[in-house]
């Protein structure tokens, strides 16, 4: 619960309020268009709430610089603590002394270009007609102190530098109670007419954190802007993750019950389970069809849906695309001979054909999406007419577009040349984009990685996934998964994953690959 407020009086630089706008209010305003944005005298610029929502009001993402997730970490304070609804950033004793803390936006940065901000210069506010820059702040910052930075006609990016507004000592803030605090614009050497970025760094030695509940511009010091939406009602989220050692769950009953009870206590509504077949002469065998069986009827009456999972990066290719389409026809006869229960609940394909040597060449990339189009097209009709659920995983960057704005891949369909995913996302029901990365927020981040497949989800009816990688091992590309870090890290993380995602246009759920990955993170130490 939020606690009592105290008013700090307005000293060097800065006046900082906190709001609490919802995410509702979040409005995805471009950087050229904001004439709201100018404040007249008594009115003030609403800049970010931080109850569950990673978004200025302008459309900027929130992020935190300046070192490993170990060192440096963001994310939404969970219930139960009196920072609860807020935008914590936290810091550890070896972090470095400068440079670390968070970021907020006041535009789109992510927009133009995915990970990476655009290298135009965005308009940002216009906070020219304001004098103070309002915060309001809860936290522990030890030896450290804040530094409050303004980014004014120039991108906001993870080494972009600001105009310094002002300092605060560590002792000015509370770790139990909320404090208001007002800081003058007046005097900084910054042109407030392009404001397009705050940076909230905590310098000095030590452990430190601070959490922010909102921002805003106002043109006085008194007061705090009235809550003008209450946030976003939270949707109910789907839960899956992956599992591909079903042949020793199917010899186990002991790792059988174990899985179903592990998926119970973590909310799984789906389960994408390694299909057993044998492909021989052009036809396919399921195997264990009896254990299969009972592991899916077992599933069934725990609440959790049974996707039949396959892939493999060369069954993109033309002369591998019977064999996908006789796994349908032996999952039909599965599904048909069995009981309601025990049937299938889907077909969840893991081809990954950018993994295939003739992708890495330009000349032979186009045929290789071609075939990989054409295999779904062909699969779609049929997964459908059995009563499957067809789902596919893809990469996160397969949205990715050229400086004129048009998508890099592309396919020809019969109404002609598409963008792949305008092409794919029509044949299916669901889709886990794999939006692997060690941090939630920001550009590079787990949400933003999502953004364009949730909006074609939301227009085209496509139940999308974000997903999350916990595996370590070399085998594992460097910022692409929480396996490295800590228990408590993740489960902050995956936290704020959930709630942001629950009031996230176009996304129905959230992927965790794999199990045994997962399982393995939740028994570490806190």
């Amino acid at each position: 619960m939020k606690q009592k407020n105290k008013i700090i009086p307005a000293f060097v630089g800065i006046a900082m309020a906190v709001l609490g706008a919802g995410a509702a209010g979040v409005r995805a305003t471009t950087p050229e268009t904001c004439p709201a944005d100018v404040a007249s005298p008594g009115h003030s610029i609403a800049v970010a709430d931080f109850e569950d929502s990673i978004r200025t009001k302008q459309g900027g993402m929130f992020f935190c610089v300046g070192g490993r997730p170990d060192q440096v970490r963001d994310g939404l304070v969970r219930t139960g603590h009196p920072a609860a609804g807020a935008w914590r950033v936290e810091v550890s004793a070896d972090a470095p002394r400068t440079g670390v803390g968070g970021v907020v936006p006041l535009y789109d940065a992510c927009a133009a270009s995915g990970a990476e901000p655009p290298q135009s210069v965005p308009s940002g506010v216009d906070a020219s007609k304001t004098r103070h820059l309002h915060l309001r702040l809860i936290g522990q910052l030890g030896q450290r102190q804040l530094r409050v930075e303004g980014i004014a006609g120039k991108p906001v990016g993870p080494e972009t530098r600001g105009v310094l507004l002002g300092t605060l000592p560590g002792d000015a803030i509370d770790a139990r109670d909320w404090r208001d605090i007002p800081m003058a614009l007046g005097e900084s050497e910054i042109d407030l007419a392009r404001l397009t970025g705050i940076r909230l760094l905590l310098d000095g030695p030590g452990e430190a954190w601070l959490a922010v509940d909102s921002i805003s511009l106002a043109a006085s010091a008194g007061g705090l802007p009235a809550r003008q939406t209450e946030p976003a009602e939270p949707r109910s989220l789907r839960y899956a993750v992956w599992s591909w050692r079903t042949e020793s769950l199917l010899s186990d009953t002991a790792r059988r019950d174990a899985l179903i009870a592990f998926c119970r206590a973590r909310g799984i509504t789906d389960l994408f389970s390694q299909v057993l077949y044998e492909y021989h002469d052009e036809e396919v065998t399921l195997q264990k069809m009896d254990s299969q069986r009972q592991f899916n009827a077992l599933a069934h009456r725990s609440g959790i849906r049974v996707h039949a999972l396959d892939g493999h990066r060369s069954y993109a290719l033309e002369g591998n695309h019977p064999r996908m389409l006789r796994l349908v026809d032996a999952l039909v006869r599965f599904n048909e001979e069995g009981t309601p229960e025990s049937r299938f609940h889907g077909l969840h394909l893991d081809n990954e054909p950018y993994l295939l040597e003739e992708w890495k060449n330009e000349a032979t990339r186009p045929g290789v999406l071609q075939a990989y189009y054409e295999l779904n097209r062909r699969l779609a009709p049929r997964v459908k007419d059995a009563g499957l659920e067809f789902g596919l995983d893809i990469p996160f960057w397969w949205d990715k577009s050229d400086e004129s704005g048009r998508a890099v891949y592309r396919v020809m369909t019969v109404d002609g040349e598409k963008p792949l995913l305008d092409a794919i996302f029509p044949l299916v029901r669901n889709v886990a984009v794999m939006s692997y990365r060690e941090r939630v927020t920001g550009c590079n981040g787990v949400v933003a990685h999502c953004r364009q497949e949730f909006e074609l989800g939301r227009r085209l009816g496509v139940d999308v996934f974000a997903s999350i990688e916990t595996g370590a091992g070399e085998r594992f590309e460097k910022g692409t998964t929480f396996g490295p870090y800590s228990r408590a890290y993740f489960e902050w993380q995956f936290d704020t994953l959930k709630r942001i995602l629950s009031r996230e246009p176009g996304c129905s759920g959230l992927a965790v690959h794999a199990y045994d990955y997962y399982r393995e993170m939740l028994e570490k130490e806190r």
